[in-house]
């Protein structure tokens, strides 16, 4: 019995992938602005030659929130995102586009 390639199958079958989930550009910008911050926290902490456990006692802000803010698991609150930045010697700066 003859085989017939997969790719023939698919071609006549005009087999597509299954559209995303309606809210899947809504998840996927969330994480984006994670990511964003997790960029953002993790440079500006190398830069002040901290490490996680410093910047968190210097904060007051525990090491594994600054550990899941800077692995993209959470979006940081503005208000912890000050605490972090003033520990760092910095300023949050906020910019609508």
């Amino acid at each position: 019995m003859p085989t017939i390639p997969f790719s023939t199958i698919i071609d006549k079958e005009c087999i597509a992938p299954p559209p995303p989930p309606p809210n899947a550009a809504r998840f996927m910008d969330e994480e984006d602005k994670k990511m964003d911050a997790a960029v953002q926290l993790m440079l500006a902490r190398e830069e002040a030659h901290l490490s996680q456990e410093e910047l968190a006692k210097r904060s007051g802000v525990s090491r594994a929130t600054v550990n899941r803010i800077e692995r993209g698991r959470i979006m940081p609150l503005l208000n912890t995102l000050e605490k972090l930045a003033k520990a760092m010697g910095k300023t949050v700066k906020i910019s609508l586009a």
